[in-house]
């Protein structure tokens, strides 16, 4: 992963030096590429708008200068047609500009939620949530809005500055050139505020960022913001940050309303200065009557198009940002690299696991070794219990095993093969983990059971569902299985949940089993039903517990103490304590009391 991209997703966000450029909306050329027709029609309504506008100066011409006398009937029939192919036009222009922008954003959140979901957990502990939401719902947000109604509008109104331009020259050269001039002036203002609302705008999405960030942790920890009665000070927080992206907001704003406000003056000064020069040339039969009023009307309309792109500037430079900060999200790339011809694990499997010499850091933590010089060999069908204190490294044999991470030296391999050399999918089809906090998602019982194999049949879930002993507390729940059970299954109990997650293991099948002290934070009763759906798990597979609890070491046939990334000692319950070393000093300060 790049320095830079987590330089972009800072809430400071390097923003002094940034500027616009085309290759910021690049990537959406693939994006639109899938829709030709719905692009073709949208351009083609802002050509038809822009031109049916301006081809009504010549209305306007006509009127002036020879009135209704001799073509009243040509020039309402004229006028009408024009009005009617602006109006249909700009039925046309709306409708499909929408719609390919509702597409192309849905296209755009769909590609980067799949790229998310591939990274790897070292991402994730540099970038927040709240930062990545951000992304996926504010930027595209902005790139909806680009697509929608901005690049019409800038569109249409370079059309229409650029033909306005050119009927003016056919009308006036001498007026023309008189314009001229105040394109200089225009583009300095352009270019110097330009700059200054890009960094605001900027600014002001690393904001929301914060405020987004902020909501997402407070609100899935209000249960402990209101026990610690917590709420006023996390009001003031809230409402400090709001009160921050307001006035960055604010000061975008201020920018945008000094250059409408100076470009307004030089382009309408300069339309008054034409109406002197003009009005002297009519006087002087220089210059027709009906002339100089298309030349104003068309003065009018580059000014107002001008003006209107102005408008759409900020639009432009918020697009950008997001764009940009999409592109760097789109970059990054996880740093489990995939095996480019996988080898295949044999059929069925054995479920024999072994460590050689392994040693690990986490990216964020390169100084401290998680693992040093690690070495285990599991046996196919073998329980092992794993200890050790907290920060010890005993999760980090998980991680290793579902190969979130790869160590840095030394091989892990699965009945023989380097997990590096396998398909991934295929590696952690083979692995069950039932977490100590277990993971439950909105929807229904049936649905969170049936996520270990979303392919599984009524029966077999219902199966693994008795297995896991679900069907205990599902019974008494009002739809039973499709009973739906709240964000993170906020209706059920510690137990209950877990109860699920062993039901999605067993769905599942795995070959091996990851175990994190499943029954470590629940009570005498759930803990005999945990206990015993994890005892018809655990048979005939290869299991690896983390152990707090005396109940589930017992169980182990080998116990490994690990200590400070090493193993220490590895043996029965009754050989380690007669060692009085540190499983001693485990047992009797964290295992519960009992006869052994």
């Amino acid at each position: 992963m790049s320095f830079n991209f987590f330089k972009r997703f800072d809430a400071a966000h390097s923003v002094d030096k940034a500027k616009v450029k085309l290759s910021s909306f690049s990537f959406l050329n693939g994006y639109f590429k899938s829709y030709p027709y719905l692009v073709f029609w949208g351009l083609l309504s802002i050509i038809v708008i822009s031109a049916a506008t301006l081809i009504m100066g010549f209305g306007i011409r006509s009127v002036v200068n020879d009135g209704f006398k001799d073509n009243y009937t040509k020039i309402l029939a004229f006028l009408g047609v024009i009005v009617f192919f602006l109006g249909v036009a700009t039925y046309v222009r709306y409708l499909v500009m929408s719609y390919l922008s509702e597409k192309i954003v849905a296209d755009i959140r769909r590609t980067m939620y799949q790229h998310v979901l591939t990274l790897d957990p070292a991402f994730f502990e540099r970038v927040s949530v709240g930062e990545i939401l951000s992304r996926i719902t504010v930027d595209t947000t902005f790139i909806q809005h680009l697509i929608s109604t901005t690049f019409p509008i800038a569109f249409r109104n370079m059309m229409m500055a650029a033909g306005g331009c050119v009927m003016l020259y056919m009308t006036s050269p001498d007026l023309t050139y008189l314009m001229v001039i105040l394109i200089p002036l225009i583009l300095t203002v352009l270019h110097k505020f330009g700059q200054r609302i890009r960094k605001y705008s900027t600014n002001t999405q690393a904001l929301v960022g914060q405020v987004n960030e902020y909501l997402e942790e407070t609100l899935n920890a209000v249960r402990t913001i209101q026990a610690f009665c917590h709420e006023e000070f996390d009001r003031r927080t809230f409402n400090n940050r709001m009160e921050a992206s307001v006035q960055g907001a604010y000061e975008r704003i201020k920018a945008r309303a000094i250059l409408s406000t100076m470009i307004i003056f030089f382009v309408f000064g300069g339309l008054t200065a034409i109406i002197w020069v003009g009005g002297y040339k009519v006087e002087h039969d220089q210059l027709s009557l009906g002339e100089l009023t298309s030349f104003l009307f068309f003065g009018l309309t580059v000014a107002g198009s001008i003006n209107n792109f102005i408008e759409v500037i900020s639009d432009f430079q918020k697009a950008a940002g997001a764009c940009d900060r999409i592109q760097d999200l789109f970059q990054i790339q996880s740093s489990v690299v995939l095996a480019p011809a996988p080898l295949l694990l044999p059929k069925p499997g054995k479920g024999e696991i072994q460590f050689e010499k392994v040693q690990f850091a986490y990216p964020n933590m390169s100084d401290s070794q998680a693992l040093i010089d690690f070495n285990l060999h599991v046996h196919p069908g073998e329980k092992i219990a794993v200890v050790g204190p907290s920060g010890s490294g005993k999760t980090t044999v998980f991680h290793l095993l579902l190969r979130f991470y790869d160590p840095s030296r030394g091989h892990i391999t699965l009945d023989g093969l380097d997990l590096r050399d396998l398909d991934l999918k295929e590696l952690r089809d083979q692995i069950g983990f039932v977490a100590q906090d277990p993971i439950v998602f909105s929807g229904t019982v049936y649905d969170n059971i049936r996520y270990g194999r979303p392919d599984a049949t009524f029966e077999q879930i219902q199966e693994a569902a008795e297995a896991a002993m679900v069907t205990e507390f599902m019974e008494r729940l009002p739809k039973g299985f499709y009973t739906h059970i709240g964000k993170k299954g906020v209706s059920l109990s510690t137990g209950q949940k877990q109860r699920i997650a062993i039901a999605r293991a067993i769905l599942k099948n795995p070959r091996i089993l990851l175990l994190d002290e499943a029954t470590s934070a629940l009570d005498a009763q759930n803990e005999q039903y945990v206990q015993q759906a994890l005892n018809r798990l655990m048979v005939d597979r290869t299991t690896i517990m983390i152990a707090h609890r005396l109940s589930t070491i017992l169980q182990a046939d080998q116990i490994v103490v690990i200590n400070n990334g090493r193993i220490e000692a590895t043996g029965k319950h009754k050989e380690l304590l007669a060692q009085k070393g540190l499983y001693n000093r485990l047992a009797t300060l964290q295992f519960i009391h009992k006869d052994t």
